[in-house]
């Protein structure tokens, strides 16, 4: 495996892109205001792991997405 896992592509680089973060600081009061009280952090956590895993197989090859999503799978459970 030639990229290392801990890093990804950019990540030092902040460009005209908004962080998720920053978008999280701006947005918290919205963000926990419209969160219906039949969401649960499981449903939320699930969504965000989805999104995230598309991401990583958009940038990386098949065996690191894999053991990324490997590690993420152990991590959560």
């Amino acid at each position: 495996m030639s990229e290392n896992i801990d890093d990804y592509p950019g990540q030092n680089e902040r460009g005209i892109k908004s962080s998720y973060r920053g978008f999280l600081d701006i947005s918290s009061d919205i963000i926990s205001t419209t969160i219906s009280s039949t969401d649960t952090v499981n449903n939320l956590d699930a969504i965000w792991f989805r999104h995230f895993l598309k991401e990583i197989k958009s940038l990386f090859n098949q065996e690191t997405y894999v053991e990324i999503r490997n590690k993420i799978a152990m991590q959560a459970s």
